[in-house]
């Protein structure tokens, strides 16, 4: 058994105790098959997009997250891939509900409604959930900035739901959505090109001033110039202790350099296509159409004759 299988076997058999021991093994299974569906849709749709997948993995407490072997080269394949888990979440639940209308059994029209419940919330633009994918990839063909402020209005709204909540996933959630808040102010090409140009203008204007109080300012014509006279004024005075400020300058320098490359390597960069305004439009609908039948299912079934016996059944239970 390779690697990969006794890793995956681990998480699955990590998953289900987890369920099992906090609600009942029925439960647990319910919630597995819709979180295993849930992602193999995911990966569906990345396979459609010319993506390669590495299956997916379960997570306790979390659900499940699936891996495609690199980043799509657009918002439209990005939406879709994010947006077939639900959908395919919401297949499942469809199934479990009929199955409850041809047998009568309460028990699988409670799992229909946490089932339609799960991907509803998956909906909700918070980080890790598809919901952020889906609502980044609109709004950012729109305006990347609008992107970014999904990110920030995702992690805050998660990090006052921990406030209120006190609860250890939405503490773990916050933390995923600040990472990838970081990661994006740190790596998008649209935010480095509007700070990284003001950062190595400051640079310039600190670096003049260390200049001027040198008592041997960096002669030539050019940055580097400067450098190299530097660097044959260390090397020439071994013994010389040089000053703060000349120090400082070299750092300085290193600091310009290192702005100014990354600034090319920004601007060489191929970013992701927006969509267009029509598949704006289809994204958009889809997404709205999605939850808004997820949750009519919930309300459609909530409460059916027997709900409170199937509620004890799956969840140990009656709340």
């Amino acid at each position: 058994m390779s690697r990969k299988c006794i890793i995956w076997l681990g998480l699955a058999v990590a998953s289900f105790s987890s369920l099992a021991l906090m609600f009942t093994w029925k439960f647990a299974i319910f919630v597995m098959v819709m979180i295993g569906l849930h992602e193999c849709g995911h990966l569906w749709a990345a396979k459609r997009c010319g993506l390669k997948t590495g299956g997916f993995y379960f997570l306790p407490f979390l659900g499940g997250i699936a891996f495609a072997g690199h980043a799509t080269s657009s918002k439209w394949d990005t939406n879709f891939i994010a947006i077939m888990g639900p959908v395919w979440g919401f297949l499942v639940a469809i199934i479990w509900a009929g199955i409850y209308w041809v047998t009568s059994d309460p028990i699988w029209a409670y799992a229909a409604f946490w089932g339609a419940f799960m991907n509803l919330f998956n909906l909700f633009p918070m980080h890790p959930l598809d919901g952020s994918q889906i609502s980044k990839a609109i709004l950012a063909s729109i305006n990347p900035w609008l992107g970014l402020a999904v990110e920030i209005i995702g992690f805050v709204f998660t990090g006052l739901i921990f406030i209120f909540t006190l609860h250890p996933v939405f503490a773990f959630l916050a933390f995923l959505g600040w990472t990838t808040l970081r990661h994006s102010i740190t790596t998008e090409p649209f935010v480095l090109k509007k700070i990284v140009p003001s950062r190595i203008k400051r640079q310039l204007i600190q670096l003049d001033l260390l200049e001027k109080k040198m008592s041997e300012p960096p002669i030539g014509e050019t940055l580097f110039d400067k450098y190299v006279f530097m660097t044959n004024q260390f090397a020439s005075n071994p013994e010389k202790e040089f000053s703060a400020d000349e120090q400082g300058w070299v750092t300085l320098y290193f600091d310009i350099t290192h702005s100014e490359e990354l600034l090319e390597k920004v601007s060489q960069a191929p970013e992701k296509s927006a969509m267009t305004l029509g598949q704006i439009v289809v994204a958009t609908c889809w997404c709205i159409s999605l939850a808004a039948a997820l949750g009519f299912l919930m309300f459609y079934i909530y409460g059916v004759p027997g709900w409170d016996g199937a509620m004890k059944e799956l969840l140990g239970r009656v709340s």
